[in-house]
């Protein structure tokens, strides 16, 4: 069965749209149940195989995550196909009046509905036929060079728990929520990070990393990329 979901199916005909979409997918109504976060129960012990159109993700990753089936990591606006095939959940993060509206997001959504749908056809056999590459680093930091000190170092974890907790990263327009915030402080284990989520002019403390929302992102990604479990932030010594 696959779960499809939407903040309200009733907005614009949403519901409608989205089963004129299903016969050129070769799926039937028979096999979707769609469910509006605003109103229904995710049940995340019979929900296996889920399509997030608009917001609704962000729905979504709250319920997994607050039953500790997943890490805030896991789910950071990206699509997710467990190793052994048995959850898939991709994201869409439009309306169906905008795919339907918008050639360049029609192009986008037409893309991830069939990768979605061959996740989904494959879920029993999919971890006897995938060829996920696994990505090995080595966690050792060098600490021999004289020119450079340490002057913040961080669990990856920590940072993706307490920048989640002020942004919505299913938002296609995340920037838009930054600027509640004049600055975010995160504290390790032997120093601190202060991240600017607006343009003001960032500082050079000596003793403190000061980072752009944009260089965080990045990071972010990288450490997901690379499975890393520290970030670690060095100074040239004056």
């Amino acid at each position: 069965m696959i779960y499809m979901l939407s903040q309200s199916w009733a907005e614009n005909n949403s519901k409608a749209l989205a089963e004129k979409i299903l016969p050129h997918l070769g799926i039937t109504s028979n096999d979707v149940t769609f469910v509006s976060t605003a109103h229904d129960v995710i049940d995340v012990t019979k929900f296996a195989a889920i399509l997030c159109f608009d917001r609704s993700y962000k729905d979504v990753s709250k319920v997994f995550t607050s039953a500790g089936i997943f890490k805030i990591r896991d789910m950071i606006g990206r699509d997710l196909i467990t190793p052994d095939g048995s959850f898939v959940l991709f994201n869409i993060p439009y309306t169906l009046t905008q795919i339907f509206t918008n050639d360049e997001t029609k192009a986008i959504a037409w893309e991830k509905l069939l990768a979605f749908v061959d996740a989904y056809k494959n879920m029993p056999s999919f971890a006897e036929s995938s060829d996920v590459d696994v990505i090995s680093t080595d966690e050792s930091v060098d600490n021999d060079s004289t020119d450079d000190v340490a002057v913040a170092n961080v669990f990856v974890d920590d940072i993706i728990q307490q920048v989640s907790s002020y942004l919505d990263f299913s938002d296609p327009a995340i920037g838009k929520t930054l600027g509640l915030s004049s600055k975010i402080v995160l504290s390790g284990s032997s120093g601190t990070i202060t991240i600017h989520p607006t343009g003001e002019r960032i500082p050079k403390d000596d003793g403190t990393a000061h980072l752009s929302i944009k260089d965080v992102i990045a990071l972010l990604k990288a450490s997901l990329a690379f499975d890393a479990n520290t970030i670690t932030f060095y100074k040239k010594q004056t």
